[in-house]
């Protein structure tokens, strides 16, 4: 954080924020995550199209862990106004696409206890995914299924958590197998059925292969 002050880039900083905003909130500090996230705003004007909507989805991961719905909702329609002025070519944050907020203000959705619109959000999502960004695509999916086993829909859930593993074993991406490993109880009841057994016996094997 030092560095990138010193340096003065807004960009750095910024990005020191919001990353720093993501840890506390996932430690359940939401309320000191919502100060960090709001910190780095003060840089919006500053921000690209791309980087603006990143620290704008991280405020609303904390507004929702604070279980504001309102704010969290409105933040996200910032966000989501800002990606879609953004540009694929931005080297700070190219990856910041319309969808990806999308997969965003789904999450949202997963921690207000809203499952119902989280499994739209993320199929709207996915119905216009950027083909370069695999990785992100398997995550979105390994969070549908989350979704889907909050609404008691196993086939859909372990569908979806199938195809998110495919992706997982393709491009080794350890943030889909820690949304898939969090899957894995909301799924142990229905451990007799063939296909979630075999699944759960493959997810195995790749999270001791990890260790």
């Amino acid at each position: 954080m030092e560095y990138a002050q010193e340096l003065g880039d807004p960009t750095l900083i910024a990005y020191s924020f919001q990353r720093r905003s993501s840890i506390a909130t996932e430690a359940r500090h939401a309320g000191h995550g919502a100060g960090l996230a709001s910190a780095a705003l003060r840089y919006a004007a500053q921000l690209s199209p791309r980087v603006h909507p990143i620290v704008l989805r991280q405020l609303a991961n904390s507004k929702a862990g604070l279980g504001e719905e309102n704010e969290t909702d409105r933040v996200i329609d910032q966000a989501l106004a800002a990606a879609s002025r953004g540009e694929d070519a931005d080297p700070s944050a190219g990856y910041c696409s319309v969808a990806y907020i999308e997969m965003e203000a789904a999450n949202c959705n997963v921690i207000l206890e809203r499952p119902g619109q989280a499994v739209e959000i993320y199929r709207e999502s996915l119905s216009h995914w950027p083909a370069v960004q695999e990785r992100d695509r398997g995550l979105c999916l390994a969070r549908l299924a989350t979704a889907n086993a909050l609404l008691e829909d196993v086939e859909g859930s372990y569908q979806t958590a199938a195809e998110a593993l495919a992706i997982a074993q393709r491009t080794g991406s350890a943030l889909i197998l820690n949304e898939l490993f969090r899957l894995q109880p909301r799924l142990a009841r229905c451990q007799k059925l063939v296909e979630v057994s075999e699944f759960n016996r493959e997810l195995d094997t790749m999270r001791s292969a990890a260790l």
